[in-house]
């Protein structure tokens, strides 16, 4: 399905449907008053996070805290079809539960038979890690989990009768931070602010992939992509094919491309702008999952736009040049072993402000980001002297005074 078109269903069909569905929420909840108490054990955990491979690999902390405290507990993961690759790497996941949304007729047909998956799980806790998704919020309330956690906005006030607790989300704040938050409401003993980190070994890769370089780490890996989801991710072509041929002429390192199928074209557009060698090569459209993450693992280096990539080299702890604009690093590039180049302009960030952002594409935030800066980057991290990131979160997150900040609203009979 176009993101154009899955964005104006969201809002304007599910979105009426919700605003129904919360007075029927609100009706069930005065007559039968199910208590929402959170000191006890549960026998199913959810968690919901259909889009972004990113958003799944840093929500590996919130998973390994809540196996860490509830060890008897199914945890079940709801996601769409294409995610369920990654999250079978993720052993703390006990079931996986996909969605088919290749198409709007997909989705709705699917849809039911999804609800009636997760009623019969009889879920004591469901997480929604979608924050601006209609179509999430009717499935968690319909899911009929006991205590359902989402995100508070507050053009979306609406919601507060879908869930049973929600957590104001802060912009400002490590996105694998946010998601643990929402666990913080639990009465945790234990918790993991770490990724998960996603071993998968050379042996994975086909041999037609295999080359000398990956055996002896003497590759870097280039991602100049980025999703439908934000298409202003993009750093402009020409700027990494200066990056691309200021390493080939300085430098002994092979190059890899990557990209998904429907990416391929971008990719090749860049090959166009560099001079032809045998150290660069295209794999866009040839890797899946297992050979994209054995691929990062053992690189040494990753540059990459903000985009699914980038988050599999911070979950390896792949030294990492990674390249922001529409989104701030401070909520998704803080770690110690790389480089976020961030050139803020006036609407910076603007992914969580709109569905279309103000430069309509012409993205000057990622244009700000010149080529030395790049290369200057490129060789610090190469020398091990990463610039210093900013981890001053921690001290503000947890309960203060039996106060858990930012959580908004709980059930009266809690």
């Amino acid at each position: 399905m176009k993101l154009n078109t899955a964005i104006w269903i969201d809002k304007f069909v599910v979105g009426i449907f919700n605003r129904l569905l919360n007075i029927l929420v609100r009706l069930t909840g005065f007559f039968l008053r199910p208590s929402h108490k959170l000191d006890r054990n549960f026998k199913a955990i959810a968690i919901c996070k259909f889009k972004g491979m990113g958003s799944i690999i840093q929500s590996t902390p919130l998973i390994l805290t809540l196996r860490k405290n509830y060890p008897n507990a199914k945890i079940i993961f709801i996601t769409t079809s294409g995610n369920k690759r990654l999250l079978e790497l993720i052993p703390q996941v006990d079931e996986i539960i996909t969605l088919n949304d290749s198409s709007f007729f997909a989705l709705l047909f699917g849809a039911p038979s999804l609800i009636a998956k997760l009623i019969r799980k009889r879920i004591g806790l469901y997480f929604d890690l979608e924050i601006y998704s209609n179509f999430s919020s009717a499935i968690t309330a319909m899911s009929c989990a006991r205590n359902r956690v989402g995100f508070y906005l507050r053009s979306d006030q609406y919601r507060l009768g879908l869930y049973t607790h929600m957590m104001f989300y802060n912009v400002n704040m490590p996105i694998r931070e946010t998601y643990l938050q929402m666990a913080r409401i639990l009465p945790l003993k234990n918790e993991n602010s770490e990724l998960h980190n996603l071993c998968e070994e050379t042996s994975r890769l086909r041999p037609e992939i295999i080359t000398s370089s990956i055996h002896s780490k003497n590759h870097i890996v280039i991602n100049c992509n980025a999703s439908d989801l934000r298409e202003e991710r993009k750093w402009p072509l020409d700027r990494f094919a200066g990056l691309i041929n200021y390493i080939l002429n300085n430098h002994t390192f092979t190059i890899y491309l990557i990209g998904a199928s429907n990416e391929k074209a971008h990719v090749a557009e860049l090959m166009k702008r560099i001079p032809e060698n045998f150290r660069i090569i295209n794999l866009a459209g040839k890797t899946n999952i297992d050979e994209l993450i054995a691929l990062i693992k053992h690189s040494q280096m990753m540059i990459t736009n903000d985009t699914g990539p980038m988050h599999i080299a911070y979950s390896t702890s792949t030294p990492t040049l990674a390249l922001f604009g529409p989104c701030s690093p401070l909520q998704y590039g803080t770690f110690p072993n790389s480089i976020a180049l961030y050139e803020s302009v006036y609407c910076s960030p603007c992914v969580h402000e709109f569905l279309v952002p103000p430069c309509k594409g012409n993205n000057i935030c990622m244009q700000k980001i010149d080529l030395e800066k790049a290369i200057h980057a490129f060789e610090q991290i190469l020398n091990g002297v990463p610039q210093a990131q900013n981890t001053n979160y921690n001290a503000i997150t947890g309960r203060e005074n039996g106060y858990l900040p930012g959580l908004v609203k709980r059930q009266k009979n809690e």
